[in-house]
């Protein structure tokens, strides 16, 4: 994906929402240090594709560390209840 239209796909997200690329090899050194799945998918017409990707919601802490993770479909309460219970042991 040309860095352009990853710009532009990130706008139907979070405001927040960092969208990184950048050579195939960094990307899958970044997504083996997250245990992230992710393929593309070459589509029939006009040299687009799609990607295949882990679903997850990852929790980090301010400094970055990993700390736990959410299935995708978890709903908006799952979601606040999960980084509440995160925020009051880091108090």
């Amino acid at each position: 994906m040309r860095s352009s239209h990853l710009a532009d796909y990130v706008t139907a997200f979070h405001p927040q929402l960092v969208a990184l690329t950048g050579p195939a090899a960094a990307i899958r050194k970044v997504a083996l240090a997250y245990k992230v799945y992710f393929a593309r998918n070459s589509l029939a017409h006009g040299g687009d594709y799609t990607v295949d990707h882990t679903g997850f919601i990852y929790l980090l802490g301010k400094d970055g560390r990993y700390l736990g993770f959410l299935p995708p479909g978890s709903s908006p309460e799952e979601i606040a209840e999960a980084v509440g219970a995160w925020i009051a042991k880091s108090e």
